[in-house]
C-alpha cells in the first residue's frame, strides 16, 4: 500500500491550500478597494460589474486591478516556489476560476 505521504491527490490538495492560503494573504495586504476588486476579480466578476458593484468607472477598476496585480507579483516574489505552483493552478483554471477567496454572497 501507498504510504498517505506519497499520495499525490494528498499532495495536489495540500498545495492547492497552501497556494490559496498565500493569495488570500497577498491580496490582504492590498489597498482596501484593491483587495476588493481581487477578491471580485477572482470570483468571476468583469471589470464593467465590478465598475456597477463598487460604484466606479471601469477605468478606475482597471486602474487598481493592474496595480493589484504588480504588487501581488512582488508579493509573491518572496514566495517563488509557491508562485510557480499558483500560476500553473491560476492557468489551468482559465485566469481564477478555481480559487475562492471569499464568499460572494457578501459582496453582492
Amino acid at each position: 500500500p501507498q504510504d498517505e505521504s506519497e499520495d499525490p491527490e494528498i499532495l495536489n490538495i495540500l498545495i492547492e491550500e497552501e497556494s490559496n492560503q498565500i493569495l488570500v494573504n497577498g491580496i490582504n495586504q492590498l489597498p482596501p478597494q484593491a483587495a476588493l476588486i481581487m477578491r471580485l476579480v477572482l470570483s468571476g466578476y468583469d471589470n464593467k460589474e465590478i465598475a456597477l458593484l463598487i460604484d466606479v468607472s471601469i477605468n478606475t477598476v482597471k486602474t487598481l486591478k493592474y496595480g493589484a496585480i504588480r504588487k501581488l507579483r512582488e508579493y509573491f516574489n518572496n514566495h517563488k516556489f509557491w508562485r510557480a505552483i499558483l500560476l500553473k493552478e491560476l492557468q489551468s483554471t482559465n485566469l481564477w476560476g478555481g480559487i475562492v477567496v471569499f464568499d460572494t454572497q457578501t459582496y453582492g
